[in-house]
């Protein structure tokens, strides 16, 4: 904000400004912000330019494909870029190939080994690659120099979790909410999912209903679509499928482009019988070029069919999704 005070035509700086308030999840404020950047595009280097769209295609966009391609050319001309490398990692792991996410983040941790963010980072790629103990290990040495990295603290309490320790899982998560905002939000959603894995709707939903009273007064009303999610999960174990709807409209009232916040909505509603509510979201999910995003469109309309008792329909529409994921 300072540097685009001083500088209201500083591209990169509302390209920094936008991604520090998606991860805020404050989408309204950072879609005004990536359009400033986008248009000041021609100010910049060429380095400059593949950065700013590499991480508009990864972070708003959601064009897994775009962001590979952006973050690919620049490792090639700038083969000493870290923040390149990370990126094109980043790029990986959210088109979920974590094997490669886990191969490049590796390669760039190893030349950078207290750079927090690339090491938190190479932890989440090993945890979603199922190598926990790997996982760990680079979460502590993480958290050796940069205590209160949310993310490293995060894959530390997952793989307590996965290894049966919940009491140290619940634990470290504790000790996140002592932490800064964003800690605070992961802290909450991980106490609520530990609640809800045993059973323990209220206390779940108790942990989720101060976090998002909390959030919503910063603003932050991604992180807060989120936790309504969450609270859909919440009622349907315990039954209440009035109390589900509600919190869906709720999810859906803040936040109507993250797949994260549609996908689990639109199951929700197929489940229930709300076809027509399930099929707006496959239409917004259906619109424009990512491929990420078609798929899920086509996977909830599988699962629609099937639900409808139309399964010759949900096996096609099933394998298209499976070839285009």
């Amino acid at each position: 904000e300072k540097a685009v005070q001083l500088d209201p035509g500083f591209a990169r700086a509302y390209a920094g400004l936008a991604l520090t308030e998606e991860y805020l999840g404050r989408t309204e404020a950072a879609s005004e912000h990536w359009e400033i950047a986008l248009s000041g595009l021609s100010t910049l280097t060429e380095r400059g330019q593949l950065r700013t769209l590499g991480t508009y295609y990864l972070v708003s966009q959601q064009d897994y494909d775009k962001a590979l391609d952006s973050f690919g050319r620049l490792v090639e001309r700038y083969p000493a870029d870290n923040v390149a490398h990370n990126n094109l990692a980043v790029a990986a792991f959210y088109a979920m190939d974590f094997d490669r996410a886990l191969e490049v983040g590796s390669e760039v941790a190893s030349r950078f080994p207290t750079h927090s963010t690339i090491g938190a980072n190479l932890a989440l790629y090993a945890m979603y690659a199922s190598q926990f103990d790997t996982a760990a290990d680079a979460a502590r040495r993480v958290i050796d120099f940069d205590p209160e990295n949310a993310y490293a603290n995060f894959v530390v309490a997952e793989t307590q979790a996965v290894a049966g320790d919940l009491t140290a899982a619940e634990a470290t998560y504790q000790e996140m909410t002592g932490f800064g905002q964003f800690a605070r939000s992961v802290a909450a959603e991980g106490l609520a999912d530990l609640a809800l894995y045993q059973g323990d709707v209220s206390t779940a939903l108790a942990i989720l209903d101060a976090a998002i009273e909390a959030e919503m007064s910063q603003a932050a009303l991604n992180t807060v679509a989120l936790k309504q999610v969450m609270r859909v999960d919440a009622y349907l174990l315990s039954g209440d499928e009035e109390q589900a709807i509600a919190a869906a409209n709720a999810a859906l009232d803040i936040e109507r482009n993250d797949p994260a916040v549609l996908v689990p909505v639109a199951i929700t509603f197929i489940q229930l019988g709300e076809f027509e509510r399930a099929q707006s979201i496959i239409d917004t999910l259906s619109e424009g070029f990512s491929k990420s995003r078609r798929a899920y469109a086509a996977a909830l309309r599988a699962q629609m069919a099937s639900a409808q008792g139309d399964s010759e329909t949900a096996i096609s529409v099933a394998s298209a999704a499976i070839e285009l994921a």
